[in-house]
């Protein structure tokens, strides 16, 4: 497993934290370390982490009880005797589950803003955030401190297209938002789902990308497949009369055998249809459409690749050069692949 890298952070915690305040400056932290009731301490509303692992919580309680809290907690005043928490939230409840009666804090003087800051960055460095989690506290940042997307980024220590790209993810539907929090879908895989239109056609593509286990760079093969511009569907009887004005008789019979696959598309273009089913045409552009008249064999054959990957559920090519040529059926596992022989094993006992 590759290893986490902190590169993008820039200079991150460090460029927020006023010198003065810095945990390396001894003497000022000595002065603000205190010990304080653990019932004095209340979570802060806005902290950008939702989801804490339970079972994970009660190992730290474990540690806690053995060994105590070795890094304090970091609060900020509400009054005299009560503080809001800004950072250590796991260590706040993981010290209520081992019965902590007091824990040690670290007190600082920092307004709303940079106490949301604060608690961000601590998550992001951390790594304990989700994807959803991580965007919804972008853009927390942006509404409630009217800050620019390239503002923020300085302030974080990422790039502006980082910001960009994880806002992006709350444009996803609920089901998908959900993925991310579950970790089963990655930002990586979200942002190529985002390059579809129809939301249906994202919770579509999304189950088929966790049901196949594709990795990113799949799921971004899958999507260019997806997104593919739909050629005009005609009634299979025009198409054979017109294979047949070319004298390619083999081209027809294999159009006439392919009448027979059940077509089941999925993009917002495609219309449901049977064998027994008159399809339905989607529009195409004028030059398009005189190409096709023009040349119905490769109309012909781009109906076949187009029923064949109805059919089988995956990207399919076909090239020919006259009358030879061959056909590129991508798999992306080998539970994919037998999926696939064994469609084309059951289409030919039909026969």
């Amino acid at each position: 497993m590759a290893t986490k890298s902190h590169r993008g952070l820039g200079k991150g915690l460090q460029a927020l934290i006023p010198e003065e305040t810095r945990p390396e400056n001894k003497e000022d932290d000595s002065k603000k370390l205190r010990i304080v009731p653990l019932s004095s301490i209340e979570p802060n509303p806005d902290q950008p982490r939702k989801h804490f692992d339970q079972e994970a919580l009660e190992e730290l309680s474990k540690s806690i009880q053995e060994h105590g809290i070795i890094q304090p907690l970091v609060v900020r005043p509400i009054d005299q005797n009560r503080f809001q928490l800004v950072v250590g939230e796991r260590r706040w409840r993981a010290s209520h589950l081992a019965g902590l009666e007091s824990v040690p804090v670290v007190v600082r003087d920092w307004d709303d803003q940079k106490t949301a800051e604060i608690s961000l960055i601590e998550n992001i460095q951390r790594r304990d955030l989700n994807p959803l989690e991580e965007a919804l506290a972008f853009r927390s940042l942006l509404n409630d401190f009217h800050l620019t997307q390239e503002q923020l980024a300085v302030r974080v220590g990422k790039s502006r297209s980082y910001i960009t790209n994880s806002l992006r993810l709350l444009q996803l539907p609920v089901k998908l938002q959900q993925y991310l929090v579950d970790a089963v879908l990655t930002m990586g895989h979200a942002k190529a789902i985002l390059a579809l239109q129809n939301q249906q056609d994202q919770n579509d593509l999304a189950d088929e990308v966790i049901d196949k286990g594709l990795n990113v760079r799949q799921t971004e093969e899958l999507v260019k497949c997806w997104n593919q511009p739909m050629q005009s569907v005609t009634l299979v009887q025009e198409t054979q009369q017109q294979v047949a004005s070319t004298n390619q008789e083999p081209l027809a019979n294999h159009q006439a055998n392919l009448q027979q696959v059940p077509v089941i598309r999925h993009t917002k273009k495609t219309i449901l249809f049977s064998s027994d089913e008159q399809p339905k045409t989607t529009k195409v552009d004028s030059a398009t459409q005189s190409a096709l008249e023009a040349n119905p064999e490769d109309h012909a054959v781009t109906e076949m690749a187009e029923r064949l990957r109805s059919w089988l559920k995956t990207a399919v090519k076909i090239k020919s050069q006259g009358q030879q040529g061959h056909i590129e059926i991508s798999f992306y596992s080998h539970e994919d692949l037998q999926r696939i022989i064994d469609s084309l094993m059951l289409q030919d006992n039909r026969y």
